[in-house]
């Protein structure tokens, strides 16, 4: 029997769609509204973590989440996804991994937490949220372009 083979073969056995890991990306970034409760409590974040989180820097998050959707509409479009852009998003979520990871070894977590809840506002503890799980995010994030970039540069 004859099996007829597509021109393109899966990397690691399964393909992805650009478009839904964009759009994704994107809805993964613009979580931050929430934890920052759309910036009326950016100021709690940032105070834990200035390098990384200013007011600034909680707005880029924004703005890569709408590059990743923006890759993701233009592989849509175009009918290819172009691979180093992928590569440049994954290399941006590993620099923010790396940075949470060092981040949680030199900050007592725990206790930015329980000083947080000792306030009894529930919206105060939103900041120790993001800050202790942002990462785990990051890291799927990035292995999902990764993945992406891997895909278009052997397909």
């Amino acid at each position: 029997a004859h099996i007829k083979r597509s021109h393109k073969m899966s990397f690691l056995f399964f393909t992805m769609n650009p478009f839904i890991v964009g759009l994704a990306g994107l809805g993964f970034n613009a979580g931050i509204l929430i934890f920052n409760w759309g910036f009326t409590k950016a100021n709690e974040i940032a105070q834990h973590d200035p390098e990384m989180f200013s007011k600034q820097g909680q707005l880029l998050v924004l703005v890569w989440g709408l590059a990743y959707a923006a890759a993701g509409h233009d592989a849509l479009k175009s009918g290819h996804s172009v691979a180093f852009i992928w590569a440049v998003f994954a290399i941006e979520k590993l620099i923010y991994v790396v940075h949470w990871v060092r981040w949680r070894q030199n900050n007592d977590l725990e206790m930015i937490q329980s000083n947080a809840a000792r306030t009894g506002s529930w919206l105060d503890t939103l900041a120790p949220r993001f800050l202790a799980n942002y990462g785990w995010g990051d890291a799927i994030f990035g292995l999902l372009f990764a993945h992406l970039f891997c895909e278009a540069l052997w397909m």
